[in-house]
């Protein structure tokens, strides 16, 4: 069947398993700090350019299953919709689902992996189930995808270029009574000091290697990878 042709698709023809992607950017801070800038929903605004009025429930927060409410807006239209959270694990993961665990439309999925000083921020979309409210057929799906993507893209690399203006400096490990004194400046191999009292030596700066050009080819056409110049990668 030609594509042309495969664009029009009926609908009960359609599988809900073929409309999903993933993308990925590297950013310059730790999972943890990552995921807690992620988990907390009512911020994604700052990077997100499609969510707006995001908002927990009363008394609830970044934990399986909350909810959330939030307003979308696309071509002029604004809508709310109501999410569950289904998996929250600090630093690792964090995935939500738009409808509710029990009957979701749309599964979004966060996934954070150190990679030299930084961090590789992987998002996911899945279309779960079938409904004429997203479209009734197939081009009609594939569009939806394409705009999730791109607003995907666009929210990583403001991520990313969000971190980079925002320092956010590691704790600094404190001496135990007698032990070796803090480096000082202008000797960043001088050794540092464990909360055990062993000593160590300070990480050296990350090189431009430490960023994951690797993952700039993929086998799957569906997940890419995003740098912070908004420019997906070739």
């Amino acid at each position: 069947m030609s594509t042309a042709a495969r664009a029009h698709d009926p609908f009960e023809t359609l599988n809900a398993a073929d409309f999903a992607f993933t993308r990925r950017a590297w950013v310059d801070a730790t999972p943890a700090r990552v995921y807690d800038l992620v988990s907390d929903v009512p911020a994604i605004r700052r990077w997100s350019p499609n969510a707006t009025d995001v908002a927990f429930d009363q008394n609830a927060g970044p934990r399986v299953g909350a909810w959330f409410s939030g307003r979308n807006h696309k071509d002029g239209r604004q809508w709310t919709t109501r999410s569950q959270i289904v998996r929250a694990d600090p630093g690792t993961a964090f995935t939500f689902v738009v409808g509710g665990a029990e009957d979701g439309i749309v599964r979004w999925s966060w996934t954070f992996r150190p990679q030299g000083r930084g961090t590789v921020v992987q998002q996911s979309w899945q279309l779960l189930r079938l409904d004429p409210v997203l479209g009734t057929t197939r081009s009609d799906l594939d569009a939806l995808r394409d705009y999730m993507a791109d607003s995907a893209e666009t929210t990583l690399a403001s991520l990313a270029q969000w971190i980079a203006a925002t320092p956010h400096p590691e704790p600094t490990p404190t001496a135990h009574a007698g032990s070796p004194a803090d480096p000082l400046p202008g000797q960043p191999d001088a050794p540092c000091v464990r909360p055990s009292g062993q000593p160590y030596r300070a990480a050296p700066a990350a090189r431009p290697t430490d960023r994951p050009t690797a993952l700039d080819r993929d086998a799957d056409p569906q997940v890419r990878a995003v740098r912070a110049d908004r420019h997906p990668s070739p």
